[in-house]
């Protein structure tokens, strides 16, 4: 729905401000996707509200559906349009990792794929510096995911190997940790397990909880 009033801003959300744009953006951001996975990922749309959505985005120039080879089905891809969205999904991310966190509600679907994408929005805004590139992962029961750290910033992960830190854990279980840091002395040793360099151990709790000494001194 047009705001009818001259913003770039405006303009812009016209765009991209619908339901489900932006999460149609992130979820496309590691790769193309097939239909039924982006419904996966997404939890509550109906197939309905998907197609419509990714009809409208491909109007706008922000996804293309190819065949996928060697198949009679398809995906959806982020055009380079789409794929400039990037920094914006990052920071809001971002954003909401200071201002809105809240644990996981009842029955809510909780996927490694977001929380992965979480932990390195958290590790950005929290300005987690390693002292050098390195590889932390996350084991999953359905396959492990990582990020890495490249010297100037966190990225998601290719492949765990050479992972100095392994964190094992059920989705949930880890979602409850990182927004409720007060189970996380309950949850640790018992439904999740932490291996590795301890030096990086620590710096990765304190991005759960964070150091007094990082905050702003009061006056």
């Amino acid at each position: 729905m047009p705001y009818r009033h001259f913003c770039i801003a405006a303009r812009a959300l016209e765009v991209v401000g619908d339901r489900w744009t932006l999460l149609v953006v992130r979820d496309l951001l590691s790769g193309p996707k097939r239909f039924n996975e982006l419904r996966r990922l997404l939890s509550q749309v109906t197939p309905r509200q998907l197609s419509l959505r990714l009809r409208s985005m491909e109007a706008d120039g922000l996804v293309e559906h190819r065949e996928v080879p060697d198949s009679n089905d398809w995906h959806y891809a982020l055009t380079d349009s789409g794929r400039a969205l990037a920094p914006v999904v990052h920071a809001l991310a971002a954003w909401g990792a200071e201002h809105a966190m809240r644990p996981p509600a009842e029955g809510e679907p909780v996927h490694p794929e977001h929380l992965v994408n979480g932990a390195v929005a958290l590790l950005t805004t929290r300005r987690v510096r390693p002292p050098r590139a390195t590889r932390w992962s996350f084991a999953f029961p359905d396959g492990a995911r990582t990020v890495e750290w490249t010297g100037h910033r966190w990225q998601l992960g290719t492949t765990d190997e050479g992972a100095r830190v392994t964190v094992s854990a059920e989705p949930r279980d880890l979602a409850l940790a990182i927004a409720e840091p007060s189970r996380l002395p309950t949850l640790l040793g018992t439904r999740i397990t932490v291996d590795g360099d301890p030096a990086e151990i620590a710096l990765m709790m304190s991005v759960v909880v964070p150091m007094d000494h990082e905050k702003e001194p009061k006056r």
